[in-house]
């Protein structure tokens, strides 16, 4: 199925305090495909390669002018722990396509709902 959005969700734990992978789970089992939404940018690997990749690295190129005195800034070691948080225990992602009815909202609302209840 293609994907033309995904929907981003904040899991408040105020209002209803789960577990993030115990929420997918559960969702799971009520046919809602949720997931864990993306790595946050300085943990991806693009931006923390092991290896050159063939492209090289733009910031070691002779042209780059960029006026960072270091050669390379190692984002891997970067701490926001504030996203980070966010993003390891509080938000999901569901993707929205157009096959989505009524119906599948009716069942993400009804799934919130017990949620809310039973947590």
């Amino acid at each position: 199925i293609s994907v033309y959005h995904s929907y981003v969700i904040f899991l408040d734990p105020r209002v209803a305090p789960i577990d993030l992978k115990k929420f997918i789970a559960l969702a799971s089992k009520f046919s809602i495909p949720f997931r864990k939404t993306w790595s946050p940018l300085h943990r991806h690997p693009h931006f923390n390669p092991t290896d050159c990749p063939a492209r090289g690295l733009p910031w070691l190129n002779p042209a780059y002018t960029s006026q960072i005195t270091n050669s390379f800034i190692n984002y891997a070691d970067q701490s926001f722990p504030i996203g980070d948080n966010l993003i390891d225990n509080s938000i999901v992602q569901i993707d929205i396509h157009p096959g989505i009815s009524d119906i599948h909202l009716q069942l993400i609302d009804e799934f919130f709902s017990f949620i809310q209840i039973s947590h």
